[in-house]
């Protein structure tokens, strides 16, 4: 897809907010990524109202359980390591073959689904499995399939957004002409930023962004307390300074968002 037929993101905001809806808070920013599940179409459409860009939370790499029954996997459908199945024991997942049938048969009805119920585009999560040293042993194969996946979500999306959460090193270099935005996630403050892995990172998204007009996002972990709004307004310096869009979640993302203007508030914890 040629770059210039993509959209160009122009959010000055973002927030990640994985409770459920309705939830006025995300009213104050330009972009909101949303688990849908959550979400009610009502709810979703006073947002647009309001102008917000609804982007899908999409697990593109791990499935729970209820996402592997629903697709109809079996281990045939997984990556396997060691001869076992990659489990991710911390989220209760399993890792997904990106060349499986049956996986890209659920995705592509998963996105139709998204479109037709007029989500703005999709935020692809566990990308950044494929370069985990875990699997390095599977990297010559494992790597081109997450990317071949990531073009085929781009063939179904036509012109929405597609966000691309981690897999920054291997991945990026491969899709970077598919997809409109690029999130580093992780726990970052201004001082890890000086460190030479980390300035390493910027560069690999800075070239992204000159290459291909791919925006980079910044996603850090900034609990909320003492010194919080400090460290924010050190990565904000930075950010403006890479022209990077920045995102300081106060807590695991279903419990509430940061406000552009960093107030904390929490969400709703049930339907």
């Amino acid at each position: 897809m040629e770059h210039s037929r993509r959209r160009r993101l122009n959010a000055r905001s973002i927030a990640i907010y994985y409770g459920y809806g309705p939830f006025g808070a995300l009213e104050s920013v330009d972009m909101a990524v949303i688990e849908p599940a959550g979400w009610r179409g009502s709810d979703l459409e006073r947002l647009r109202r309001c102008g917000v860009r609804t982007v899908a939370y999409l697990s593109v790499i791990e499935a729970t359980p209820w996402v592997y029954r629903e697709a109809g996997l079996s281990e045939r459908d997984a990556v396997h390591r060691n001869g076992r199945l990659w489990r991710r024991e911390e989220w209760n997942t399993v890792v997904v073959d990106p060349r499986s049938a049956s996986w890209r048969l659920h995705i592509e009805r998963r996105l139709e689904g998204l479109y037709r119920d007029g989500w703005d585009g999709v935020f692809l999560d566990g990308l950044g499995d494929v370069e985990d040293p875990l699997a390095e042993d599977l990297a010559s194969w494992l790597v081109p399939a997450a990317a071949d996946l990531v073009h085929f979500i781009r063939r179904q999306s036509g012109q929405r957004f597609i966000i691309q959460n981690n897999g920054l090193w291997m991945v990026l270099p491969l899709v970077a002409e598919e997809i409109d935005a690029v999130a580093w996630e992780g726990s970052l403050t201004a001082r890890v930023l000086e460190e030479p892995w980390a300035l390493a990172t910027q560069e690999r998204l800075i070239w992204a962004h000159n290459l291909s007009g791919v925006q980079p996002i910044l996603i850090a972990d900034i609990p909320d307390g003492p010194g919080a709004e400090r460290e924010i307004q050190g990565l904000q310096e930075i950010c403006h300074r890479l022209g990077f869009l920045l995102y300081a979640a106060p807590f695991d993302y279903a419990q509430g968002i940061r406000t552009p203007d960093l107030r904390v508030v929490r969400g709703r914890t049930s339907p």
